[in-house]
């Protein structure tokens, strides 16, 4: 098997990224034969030895599903632990050497790239983005996802003007990895500013993600059934009017992700979002919820109910038909 200490060093270099569509190279410990994977989507065109390591050149294909792929590393004695990169819509930059520790030194970012980068203790990272006013800027930042250890970022963005705009840590959505959705309140150059919450690690890798991607706090319902048709809404996401998305679901019931996308104009998100596929019948809420002689009613069951809660006194209601002596479980 590939020894520990190897893989451990393999696994504190930059995080493993590569843009959907477009071949890349992966590094791993010497003396690697061949990359396992574990999702459709992609591929290894060439496995290179060299002195210090082995080179993966990889492959993802055009519809290679975003997010996250398992892998596993095969040398002559076997397998190694098993490990994951990630898939993102966009180009990937790479830190610059002068590492941008500071805002004086920020490093400037075109709009819907993914950063790959990492950051010691204590340590802050900071990238420059122009905007125009009104502009829908979002940015997103993956760390305790990519599974390397309980790493806790927070992310800032300080406006042309010196002042501080909004400023995350954890979220309900991804945990500990922070994301911000806003409409640019002038024109100039905003900061976008990455460190670690607390007493961290050094040398933790994260991906940055900054752009006018769709980032939507929530969707509405969370859920569907399987192999259905089903509009979706993006909640919390900054913009003039709350988007929607028809989605087809997958045949394959459990815990899936929906990749948010705000159609034809927009950019979709570079990570999904927990979405359930169930082979329930959906009811949805309605205005006549808040009523339960008018609440909406299921014909038959089992069902899946979906409502929001959008005050701390509202109650929803819905109905369904059953006979006397039958088990209901909720």
């Amino acid at each position: 098997m590939i020894h520990s200490l190897a893989f451990l060093l393999l696994l504190a270099g930059q995080p493993e990224l590569g843009q959907r569509g477009t071949t890349f190279t992966l590094a791993a410990p010497t003396g690697v034969n061949e990359i396992v994977f574990y999702t459709p989507g992609l591929t290894c065109s060439r496995v290179e030895a060299g002195k210090d390591g082995t080179t993966l050149h990889l492959k993802a294909a055009a519809d290679c599903r975003l997010g996250e792929h398992a892998y596993r590393l095969r040398t002559a004695s076997g397998f190694g632990p098993l490990a994951t990169l990630q898939i993102t819509p966009f180009p990937v930059v790479a830190v610059a050497d002068e590492a941008p520790t500071t805002p004086a030194k920020a490093q400037k970012l075109r709009l819907n790239v993914s950063v790959a980068g990492k950051l010691d203790s204590e340590e802050e990272a900071h990238f420059a983005v122009a905007l125009t006013k009104g502009q829908r800027f979002a940015a997103e930042v993956q760390g305790v996802r990519l599974g390397r250890g309980p790493i806790d970022l927070w992310l800032r963005v300080t406006g042309p003007d010196g002042k501080t705009i909004t400023e995350v840590d954890d979220t309900s959505l991804f945990r500990q990895d922070p994301f911000i959705s806003l409409n640019a309140p002038q024109d100039g150059t905003y900061l976008v500013s990455v460190g670690q919450s607390g007493d961290g690690r050094d040398q933790e890798p994260y991906i940055l993600h900054v752009g006018d991607f769709a980032r939507p706090v929530a969707i509405f319902p969370l859920g569907g059934q399987a192999g259905k048709k089903l509009n979706v809404r993006h909640l919390g996401e900054k913009g003039e009017t709350e988007a929607t998305q028809e989605v087809t679901l997958p045949t394959i019931k459990g815990i899936n992700v929906l990749v948010a996308d705000n159609g034809p104009k927009g950019t979709a998100a570079p990570t999904g979002q927990p979405f359930r596929v169930s082979a329930f019948a959906d009811v949805n809420e309605t205005a006549d919820s808040a009523d339960a002689s008018k609440a909406p009613r299921a014909e038959r069951w089992p069902v899946a109910f979906n409502g929001i809660i959008t005050r701390p006194d509202e109650r929803d209601h819905f109905r369904f038909a059953a006979r006397k002596g039958d088990v209901v479980e909720f």
